[in-house]
């Protein structure tokens, strides 16, 4: 009799890693959405596994919420990654990130984001299925983030400082940011296509292709206009749209700079599938999935 248990696979030798949770008292530097959700989750995390590194910002781990037992998508980030290697000889050195976008050296991902009270974020999304959520950005227990060059020390203001720089010493030299997502269990469109395809040989379902599109297009929509769900299914019928329809439109328009994503790709479009009442997928004939514009650090 064969007794040989088989090795358990790589990305899953690391279930009983454990995660502490960031201390939303002592960091100054994130803020209120972002602490209320850390506070939530005082027990921390489990590892449950780690992701292929993501090219180029960084590396994902799949966590399990020791406090609500949900899924996260946890995303770390080292502040100088290189973004990309250059392609011509005369740019010697890979660009990273903070000088790429030259956000006071912040990810990308923090600038468009879901995050409502947050000063880093120059675009907040809606918190709609359509984008990704993100429910809190700080740095790990065992970084700080840089000093405030804004601040001033008590000797210097002959008040009390109410904002103290951490010391020095406490200072990496490399700062991480940790980013905590809602985790989105249908992966891309991209291997959906894929798994149809080998499964069944015949083309995606027509309706599928056009709730797709409806999804994206709300998504759209608001990064071009700043139109919302509410904006948009306050016109359901033929006899809504009226010139006061297309001048709600305009004015949107005309009011902010649109904004565009520049990588939108069946990669960048995730799927999320609603569960049943035992904990599984339900299937793609009874419920369509959620679809999700994700690949926004471009924008």
């Amino acid at each position: 009799m064969d007794t040989h248990i088989p090795a358990t696979p790589a990305a899953f030798r690391q279930l009983h890693v454990k995660l502490p949770t960031e201390d939303p008292t002592n960091n100054r530097s994130i803020f209120s959405e972002s602490q209320r959700w850390l506070a939530d989750h005082p027990s921390g995390f489990l590892m449950m596994r780690n992701m292929q590194p993501e090219v180029p910002l960084g590396f994902g781990m799949l966590l399990e919420s020791l406090d609500t037992g949900k899924i996260i998508f946890h995303k770390r980030i080292r502040r100088r990654t290189p973004l990309f290697k250059p392609p011509y000889p005369s740019i010697p050195e890979p660009f990273t990130w903070h000088e790429r976008y030259g956000k006071g050296e912040l990810p990308p991902e923090i600038r468009v984001s879901t995050l409502t009270d947050d000063p880093r974020v120059d675009l907040v999304l809606p918190k709609e299925p359509y984008f990704p959520r993100l429910y809190a950005a700080a740095w790990p227990t065992a970084a700080q983030p840089p000093p405030d060059p804004n601040s001033r020390s008590s000797s210097d203001s002959g008040s009390e400082d109410t904002a103290q720089t951490p010391p020095a010493s406490t200072q990496p030299a490399e700062e991480v940011h940790s980013l905590y997502y809602k985790y989105y269990n249908g992966s891309s469109l991209a291997n959906l296509v894929e798994m149809y395809s080998d499964r069944t040989g015949g083309p995606i379902p027509e309706s599928f292709i056009w709730h797709v599109v409806e999804q994206l297009t709300r998504a759209l929509l608001f990064l071009y206009a700043g139109l919302t769900r509410a904006d948009l299914d306050s016109f359901t019928e033929p006899a809504d749209e009226t010139p006061e329809h297309y001048d709600l439109i305009l004015n949107r328009m005309l009011q902010r700079a649109p904004w565009i994503h520049q990588d939108i790709s069946d990669v960048n479009i995730l799927l999320d599938s609603p569960l049943n009442a035992d904990g599984l997928l339900e299937p793609m004939g009874r419920f369509f999935p959620d679809v999700i514009l994700s690949g926004l650090q471009n924008a």
